[in-house]
């Protein structure tokens, strides 16, 4: 008779202050499938990507297109056009990508980090809590409680927790909190979930424009986005676009949500001119094309963000 798989292979029993009181809960860790396992892998990811690659979607450098090659990239710039595409915030996808270039996206902290961390901030809140035995902050305390009703119009029957309302008058009680979070990240990391560094989802300077296309048109497009990229020095194999950009749309979602707001900053810029200024600023984005070898230039038009 096959044998049940048992539902946690690590389990552990610490307090968690959940805000309102100081419990205990028992924490388990899953025992988990390859696949189960790559999932949760990428959602670390996800977050420490998001958290670590930004920058300023109006101050984007141009793109370089290789000597000899023009005629192919308008060829293929336009066929995307064809399918869909802006033709303006096409181009913006690839200079979007390209200023992900050179950003370093941080290793998780080593278990060794968070332990100290826990330690620092539980003997933090016992330090607070044995230094405002006396009652010596009331005074200040109550005042800003009373401002605290005065500027939200709150009444008492609102908001009866004076520490849920006000989280810096009771410290100790957050930085338990905090602490908390820190042991439940260490069950996690017991799993040796942390991402390699060279599996992470930062080669975004053809995942952004594979992302816009895929949006704009419903379609990936793959060989002709592949036609794209050889004219501007992107090189990207097509079975590894293919697998990365499936793990983007399946894995990524904060990525995703990040990348479409950096698009959605570049459509708001492009709709807001009017006929005048864009035919101007499209025939700016043609002399930028054309001009080689061409500037790693962040010069802006003239009555443009770009």
């Amino acid at each position: 008779m096959r044998r049940k798989r048992p539902d946690y292979a690590l389990s552990a029993l610490f307090a968690v202050n959940d805000g309102v009181a100081h419990r205990m809960y028992s924490v388990g860790v899953p025992t988990l499938t390859k696949r189960e396992r790559e999932t949760l892998r990428a959602k670390i990811d996800d977050y420490i990507i998001s958290e670590s690659i930004d920058f300023d979607p109006h101050n984007l450098p141009n793109i370089r297109i290789t000597k000899g090659r023009e005629q192919d990239y308008l060829n293929a710039h336009a066929a995307l056009c064809v399918e869909g595409c802006d033709p303006l915030t096409l181009l913006w996808s690839l200079r979007l990508g390209r200023a992900a270039l050179g950003r370093s996206v941080p290793s998780a902290p080593s278990a060794k980090a968070v332990k100290g961390m826990v330690k620092r901030l539980d003997k933090m809140a016992q330090e607070i809590r044995e230094l405002e035995k006396s009652g010596y902050l009331l005074l200040i305390a109550r005042e800003e409680v009373e401002k605290f009703y005065r500027e939200t119009q709150l009444s008492m029957e609102d908001v009866e927790d004076f520490g849920a309302a006000l989280p810096h008058l009771d410290l100790p009680r957050w930085i338990e909190k905090k602490s908390d979070m820190y042991r439940r990240w260490l069950k996690v990391a017991s799993l040796r979930l942390a991402p390699k560094d060279n599996r992470k989802l930062t080669r975004l300077e053809y995942l952004f424009p594979a992302f816009y296309v895929r949006e704009a048109t419903g379609k990936p497009c793959l060989s002709i986005l592949m036609q794209l990229f050889e004219t501007i020095g992107i090189k990207v194999s097509k079975q590894q676009l293919t697998r990365e950009f499936k793990s983007l749309r399946r894995d990524y979602r904060w990525l995703r949500l990040l990348m479409t707001e950096k698009l959605l900053v570049v459509n708001e810029f492009t709709s807001s001119m009017n006929e005048a200024e864009q035919a101007a600023f499209s025939e700016w984005v043609q002399e930028q094309e054309s001009d080689l070898p061409q500037r790693d230039s962040r010069a802006r038009p003239r009555g443009g963000r770009a």
